[in-house]
């Protein structure tokens, strides 16, 4: 709970300098997505941090799945499942954002096999997905439909102006 008060403290007026991170802490993921949204709110109230969990795919028609993300230039993407069309990858991702309401989530499931690239199955499909509505929802927990299959996932949006927590 202090951990939450200190960046309380910093976000409110970030001159006092009072962001103390917890020693015991050791998930770097979460201290480094704090760092950057305490950058990102100087700059922009409605600055946050988009947090996206890939947990599976079901019947994928790919040899080699994998899910690309890209929000804006910034492009992520999951490990590659080999032989497998029902993969569990249970990952996560982060895009600081500073202009959320402009914001487009692109999420395509690709393969990572040469013989689907050579017959142009290299993109089996995907969907774009408004940061906005997890803006307004906050956490939404989705099934995407890709061609046949479909993506499980889970979008959180931290806002950088109040603390928050979430639990991964």
């Amino acid at each position: 709970m202090e951990f939450i008060a200190n960046i309380y403290c910093f976000l409110q007026n970030p001159s006092t300098n009072n962001y103390f991170p917890p020693k015991d802490d050791n998930n770097k993921l979460f201290k480094h997505s704090i760092r950057r949204a305490i950058d990102v709110a100087s700059k922009s109230e409605d600055a946050g941090v988009l947090v996206i969990t890939i947990h599976r795919g079901v019947n994928l028609e790919v040899k080699h799945p994998f899910v690309s993300l890209l929000v804006g230039t910034d492009k992520k993407h999951t490990t590659t499942k080999k032989h497998n069309q029902n993969p569990v990858w249970d990952e996560s991702f982060q895009f600081t954002l500073e202009k959320p309401a402009e914001a487009i989530l692109d999420l395509e499931v690709c393969s990572g096999s040469v013989m689907d690239r050579i017959h142009h199955k290299y993109n089996l499909g995907g969907v774009k997905i408004d940061v906005m509505d997890v803006v307004k929802q906050k956490h939404t927990n989705s099934i995407f439909h890709i061609g046949n299959g479909s993506i499980h996932a889970e979008l959180h949006f931290l806002h950088s102006t109040r603390p928050q927590t979430l639990k991964l």
